[in-house]
């Protein structure tokens, strides 16, 4: 058999009282019926010991739980705190930005009215000036018409400078000549005489004479049908001496009457002819 203390071989016998004894070489003789009562009380106590082992486990690990729960719950209030301290900053924050946001409102409300205001003003300038402009443009349409017949009459006014100057050139340009000078002719009392002078092209003669009696001098043309159209002096007057300019084309003749019937005349003529 086994030892019941060991576990070893050992050699059971009979005791004094017939009870069965262990004999075991390291444990001695052991008493089976009271080993037996010992390991039972034995068993029982190693079971309380590890209903109480185990209780303690349970009561160290229940326990590392509620500190752990603890700490995390510190932590968590710590935490908490933190972020209620970081709300409160946050908030009043929001408070500061939000007054400054309700000032620049305000500030933006007064800005909108001003530019509101300056705007209903613009758009009354804008409507004058859009008035003025068309004032403007109606102006400016009548002075680009009057521009546009002052130009025409500009234009006309040129063409006639240019026919003037074209004159005047001519005139400048123009050529002279005497066809008599300082000739006498004599006229009975109370008579007359006719002078003929042929001229190549028109332009105008300059009389100069001298007389002995009174006389008028008629101009006259073959252009004008032979009819006289220059008198001088003018009519009733007559004249001993005298100047006068006259017209001429083609040929022209002198008409000269001495109005004394009572003395012959001499008239001395010098005629410069130009053209």
């Amino acid at each position: 058999m086994r030892c019941p203390r060991c576990g070893r071989y050992a050699r059971a016998q009979r005791g004094a009282g017939k009870e069965i004894v262990s004999v075991c070489t390291y444990c001695g003789e052991i008493n089976l019926s009271s080993y037996k009562s010992i390991e039972k009380t034995g068993r029982s106590f190693d079971y309380l010991k590890m209903i109480l082992i185990s209780a303690t486990i349970i009561l160290a690990s229940v326990s590392a739980l509620l500190y752990l729960r603890s700490n995390q719950r510190n932590d968590l209030i710590a935490d908490l705190e933190k972020n209620l301290i970081g709300l409160n900053a946050q908030y009043t924050k929001l408070i500061n930005d939000y007054v400054i946001l309700l000032n620049n409102s305000e500030t933006l409300q007064e800005y909108y009215e001003n530019t509101r205001s300056n705007y209903d003003e613009l758009q009354i300038m804008y409507q004058d000036l859009r008035q003025e402009y068309s004032d403007l443009q109606g102006f400016q349409s009548d002075r680009t018409q009057e521009n546009a017949e002052l130009m025409e009459q500009i234009s006309k006014l040129n063409l006639e400078k240019e026919v003037i100057q074209k004159e005047l050139d001519d005139t400048l340009s123009s050529k002279s000549m005497f066809i008599d000078n300082n000739s006498s002719y004599p006229i009975p009392p109370g008579g007359n005489t006719t002078i003929l002078y042929d001229i190549d092209y028109a332009g105008y003669i300059e009389v100069n004479f001298t007389s002995t009696t009174d006389i008028y001098i008629w101009i006259g043309s073959p252009v004008s049908e032979d009819a006289y159209y220059f008198r001088f002096p003018a009519f009733p007057r007559t004249a001993f001496n005298g100047t006068f300019s006259v017209p001429v084309s083609n040929a022209v003749f002198l008409f000269i009457e001495n109005t004394d019937v009572e003395a012959s005349g001499v008239v001395i003529i010098t005629i410069k002819y130009t053209y």
